[in-house]
């Protein structure tokens, strides 16, 4: 098969490109990259989520990997990705891998790589993988082998991010919050993690189901519904949910309305703008709300727009050093002197204490943001094609060529072809079309003064293509 990774990581279905003789040969590729970059570090570390097999296609990396020299220290159960980026750091490890495929449904598996600073490796490590896999049959490794030690991984964790906030304005609170995991690896974690605060937790869908419940783990209002009728039934301050492994997070307010991962971004800014008096450069991807431009020069705050995938932001992170925050439309955040990478649990933990601190439910932060820069509603549409992807790419660079000058009655005023093609409108709306880059798939978002307007705009994005 063409083994290829994505925005993070390689990600097939189980049994039938996910197996353990492909397994076998990421693994393989993975270590001559190491090994040809010379590293003299030969430690990795590896975690797993909650699907079926996960532990066993980890024990098999481990046996792979210390097979040709490595020392592996492995999970001694499932951890969120979060743990795994962390623990690379903690551990001084070469590289960290992760079996996960994140909110994918049940039938898939994938194979994450974190690099030695915590964060998703680049797409230029990546790539070296895809081509060191054609060396796997020739390469001589040495004539060596590696230890595998088993260890807990979360408790390190678990004491780096409540340094993050005030834990005791949180115990003495009395909020209670509902948490939704999903079934994924942040199940039992962060009902534990949360109870530890004296929080007074209700957990929905917090024990592991490699099956999901039939639904896929991904925090997106249409699927959060059991979430919202536990902070809505109990009269709760709030909710939050992560994805399949961890590290996305969403909210939802005391009234039971699940917000956008839009509005959980802003929501989040403004906490530690306004609050915690943090300072730093924002970092948002392409496909990132309007709202967060106009926060930040609110805020006299500088930002820099980047394309979709948090490895983007990852290196800006590493590279600047001063990064207060960096969000993606899907939900994945991190936060300055934490890993370069997302973290669903301190997201979990700061819109906690945003509450806490302020006084005020998440709706009423939300609606004073709202007065300070505007109203923008936000949505997204996954459009599938019966084409190729080269068909799909070849469309898109017919749009950035021929570009349309009216969405309506509104005049495009920008175009901007950071990431796929996104059209800028006169009252800063905007539409936003790029295509997967592993299958026949077009993604498009779209921001207006309504949900009709954003809608509206998604249904020109669809025509587009029909």
């Amino acid at each position: 098969m063409n083994i290829k990774f994505g925005t993070d990581g390689w990600r097939a279905k189980i049994a039938q490109d996910y197996t353990f003789e492909n397994l076998e040969k990421v693994s393989l590729a993975l270590a001559i990259t190491l090994e040809e970059e010379n590293s003299l570090n030969k430690t990795c570390v590896i975690g797993y989520d909650t699907r079926f097999f996960s532990e066993d296609f980890a024990n098999h990396v481990a046996e792979v990997l210390s097979g040709v020299g490595f020392d592996v220290i492995i999970s001694d159960n499932f951890i969120p990705t979060p743990t795994l980026a962390f623990s690379v750091k903690d551990k001084s490890c070469a590289v960290g891998i992760m079996i996960t495929a994140s909110h994918n449904p049940y039938n898939y598996n994938g194979f994450k790589i974190k690099q030695s600073f915590g964060g998703s490796a680049s797409k230029e490590f990546t790539s070296k993988v895809e081509s060191n896999l054609e060396k796997i049959k020739t390469y001589k490794f040495r004539n060596e082998k590696g230890k595998i030690k088993v260890q807990n991984l979360f408790e390190n964790y678990k004491n780096s991010i409540l340094k993050f906030v005030d834990i005791n304005a949180i115990k003495e609170s009395g909020i209670k919050v509902a948490i939704d995991c999903m079934n994924g690896a942040g199940s039992g974690y962060l009902s534990s993690l949360l109870s530890d605060l004296n929080i007074k937790v209700f957990p929905v869908r917090n024990k592991r189901d490699p099956y999901f419940k039939g639904s896929r783990p991904e925090p997106i209002p249409q699927l959060l519904g059991p979430l919202s009728y536990e902070v809505f039934s109990n009269s709760l301050n709030l909710g939050t949910a992560l994805d399949g492994d961890g590290d996305r997070v969403a909210s939802c307010d005391a009234s039971g309305t699940i917000f956008t991962s839009q509005q959980t971004y802003v929501l989040l800014l403004n906490h530690l703008v306004t609050s915690r008096k943090l300072k730093g450069k924002v970092l948002k991807n392409f496909a990132v709300s309007v709202l967060v431009d106009k926060l930040c020069k609110l805020y006299d705050i500088e930002f820099e727009i980047l394309p979709v995938g948090f490895k983007y932001i990852c290196s800006k992170m590493i590279s600047e050093g001063n990064v207060l925050m960096g969000g993606e439309e899907s939900g994945g955040f991190g936060f300055l002197g934490h890993i370069p990478d997302r973290d669903g649990f301190l997201s979990s933990l700061y819109l906690i204490e945003s509450v806490v601190m302020s006084k005020k439910s998440l709706m009423e932060q939300l609606d004073e943001i709202y007065d300070k820069v505007g109203f923008f509603e936000y949505d997204r549409y996954d459009l599938k094609l019966e084409t190729s992807v080269e068909e799909v790419r070849k469309k898109i660079r017919d749009l950035i060529e021929n570009p349309a000058k009216k969405i309506g009655e509104k005049k495009v005023s920008e175009i901007s072809t950071i990431d796929g093609i996104k059209y800028i409108l006169e009252d800063e709306s905007w539409l936003l079309i790029r295509p997967s880059g592993t299958e026949p798939l077009v993604r498009i978002y779209a921001e207006g003064k309504s949900i009709h307007e954003a809608k509206a705009l998604i249904g020109f994005g669809r025509k587009l293509f029909q």
